[in-house]
């Protein structure tokens, strides 16, 4: 395959740098990696990365960005200053707001006012239009969420049926474990409708992949990445003097559970193993008093350090000094593989992952964090004396030396590499071309 195309790309992505979210992660890395591959790349992304909570990251040259006017839920939200884009966990629990969120991510009302909404994909598609007939542009690549992004695809599939679409996936719009829309067999009827015109569905997982294949026969798995090893273990930064646990990530109502750790660091700090002087968990992110009420139910408060909201870059050095990154997550038999952007920078920090699973069996994280030697895998309902052995390992490789061994074998970890994942991609979408001719 050759390693420059003549033609430019287009990307839809109503997140993009410079919102503070992990939203906006996955695409800016393929928009930084797959520019090797194509002559330009166009980003069409909203009004409201102006007026959102900013991260600033690097677009490098190649990356042109263009905006689409935009007034949706998120636009009224920036009228109150706020740290985050995403919304804190008790505020969720309102009635009202469950009502809300529903029904913004439904169609059709997510076409109207939910995120992007009407103007926004009307002012995209034209965007869009003057750029395909200026660049003479053949593929197109959307993500969702906002659904606004692939209606845009969608649209512009029918004025041009040649353009190659890539449709992705960060997470599903129906979820078969989560009750986050209204009328799901019209929900699923819309999703069928609409993608039946892409040309290929990607997605984070094996086991998102699954129910997208009720929608498309042409589902690939792009894996999230990491950025190049060479550049990932920095060597300046300032150790923690204690055994440092830390979770850099959202709760989700009581489905990301952590009371399983949280038992076993309470027995420990009763059998005095773990004390003020040697041992702290931190907490980085927009759910602080959802752990206080956590850490305060298993009186570890006096451990507990909460550093609220972050930039990206302090998260990072968080999760790369401390001992052991801790990642929540949900399982069903119907609902697995739910690897999240979150996973990934954890394996960019190189340091000993916990993977703590709310419910079933999730074979898919298994196989991952086996394969690349990551740390553990554990089940709130079945894993305590398992995981009090690894805590306890980690703890006293941390008394003898100040550090924990390194486990992550890094080798097989280059295969996550974005250069190496975006390669991927792109022979799956010369395979497409080509079966068309």
């Amino acid at each position: 395959m050759n390693r420059t195309h003549a033609q430019p790309l287009l990307i839809l992505a109503y997140f993009y740098p410079p919102i503070k979210s992990i939203a906006v992660l996955r695409t800016y890395y393929f928009s930084q990696f797959v520019k090797n591959y194509f002559s330009d790349i166009y980003v069409i992304t909203t009004t409201n990365r102006n007026r959102l909570p900013a991260e600033n990251m690097p677009i490098t040259e190649g990356v042109q960005i263009h905006e689409a006017i935009t007034f949706d839920y998120r636009t009224l939200s920036t009228l109150r200053k706020r740290q985050s884009v995403s919304f804190e966990e008790n505020s969720k629990a309102n009635p009202l707001v469950q009502f809300l969120v529903k029904l913004n991510k439904s169609f059709p009302t997510n076409l109207l006012w939910g995120e992007g909404g009407l103007i926004y994909s009307i002012h995209a598609f034209f965007v869009a239009l003057k750029l395909i007939r200026k660049h003479k542009i053949q593929t197109i690549y959307s993500s969702f969420s906002p659904y606004s992004d692939h209606i845009v695809a969608y649209w512009l599939k029918i004025f041009y049926p040649k353009l190659t679409w890539v449709a992705d996936f960060r997470d599903l719009h129906v979820e078969p474990h989560y009750d986050i829309v209204y009328w799901r067999p019209f929900q699923h009827w819309c999703n069928r409708q609409i993608l039946k015109k892409a040309d290929l569905v990607t997605t984070v997982s094996t086991g998102l992949s699954k129910h997208l294949k009720d929608y498309h026969s042409n589902v690939y798995v792009f894996q999230n990445g990491i950025a190049p090893l060479s550049i990932l273990d920095n060597k300046n930064d300032s150790q923690p003097t204690k055994f440092t646990i830390c979770y850099t990530g959202s709760m989700y109502a009581d489905e990301r559970n952590p009371q399983l750790l949280l038992t076993i660091l309470k027995e420990l700090v009763a059998e005095g193993i773990l004390t003020h002087d040697n041992f702290q968990f931190v907490y980085a992110g927009k759910d602080t008093q959802v752990w206080f009420d956590w850490m305060r139910r298993f009186d570890l408060e006096p451990h507990f350090k909460s550093l609220g909201l972050v930039a990206l870059s302090k998260a990072q050095e968080l999760q790369r000094t401390s001992h052991l990154n801790l990642l929540l997550t949900t399982a069903t038999p119907q609902w697995t593989g739910v690897m999240t952007g979150k996973f990934y920078e954890y394996l960019a920090a190189l340091q000993p992952i916990l993977v703590l699973i709310n419910g079933s069996q999730d074979i898919e994280f298994e196989e991952i964090m086996m394969r690349l030697n990551a740390g553990c895998v554990a089940y709130n309902d079945r894993s305590h004396s398992e995981l009090r052995a690894f805590v306890l390992m980690l703890f006293y490789q941390f008394q003898k030396t100040g550090q924990v061994e390194r486990m992550i074998h890094t080798e097989k970890l280059k295969e996550l590499e974005w250069g190496f994942t975006v390669n991927k991609l792109m022979s799956e979408i010369e395979k497409v071309r080509n079966s068309y001719g």
